[in-house]
């Protein structure tokens, strides 16, 4: 049992969490995130939400995966070679990776986002994020984040952010495309044939390998 511990499930814009950070302003230590906050769309609505409620002093650590890695993750290595390809290059050129297809709202701190909302978070990026809303970043470091996922939640993430991307593609060219990328993932999917310390524990599930990063601070001044 923990008696002082709460769970409680908010929108970072929502009048619910203004009413939190009021209750909560400058009574938290410590804020932490393991590959979380790639979803929220408005990032810096959540850094100043962070910053309302620790007290001066207080930590953050936060573990952010950026997007899948090129030559690890077995579906944005497959729409990389598919786009070298002379059958496929021409059609691909004006797509983009969805990488987790979070469209970013109040995104100006971003280097890397489209016109659309969309574009992974990177490190540097969020360095000036954190310190441009009242953070010190003593530490950040850029890293792999390999994670192991049973059948039902690639099988989801598919569907609701692969299959429902590629909209620049005509529909025609867009089933075709789909069709080639599906085939050549049933054929090379990777079900832990190979060990290693992440796979020896969970035969039968599916490796996704992530680019991501660290980051560490504390709370320098209000904002």
């Amino acid at each position: 049992n923990a008696p002082n511990l709460k769970w409680r499930q908010m929108d970072v814009e929502s009048k619910d969490c203004q009413s939190f950070c009021s209750e909560q302003n400058g009574k938290m230590d410590l804020v932490t995130s393991f590959s979380c906050l790639h979803w929220v769309p408005n990032q810096p609505a959540a850094v100043q939400m962070f910053n309302r409620i620790l007290t001066p002093g207080g930590k953050f650590c936060f573990v952010i995966a950026s997007t899948q890695n090129s030559q690890r993750n077995n579906m944005k290595r497959e729409f990389e070679n598919m786009k070298r390809e002379d059958k496929w290059s021409k059609m691909l050129q004006k797509t983009t990776w969805p990488h987790f297809k979070t469209i970013h709202r109040n995104n100006t701190w971003m280097s890397t986002v489209d016109h659309r909302g969309f574009g992974p978070i990177i490190e540097k990026d969020y360095v000036k994020l954190m310190e441009n809303n009242g953070f010190k970043v003593g530490f950040s470091k850029n890293m792999p984040l390999n994670y192991v996922f049973n059948d039902e939640f690639i099988r989801n993430f598919f569907k609701s952010t692969i299959l429902t991307s590629f909209n620049e593609l005509e529909t025609k060219e867009r089933e075709m495309f789909l069709d080639e990328f599906v085939r050549r993932l049933k054929s090379q999917k990777q079900i832990n044939k190979e060990k290693s310390k992440v796979e020896s524990k969970a035969d039968g599930h599916y490796e996704a390998h992530v680019d991501g990063f660290m980051i560490m601070g504390e709370k320098e001044r209000n904002i």
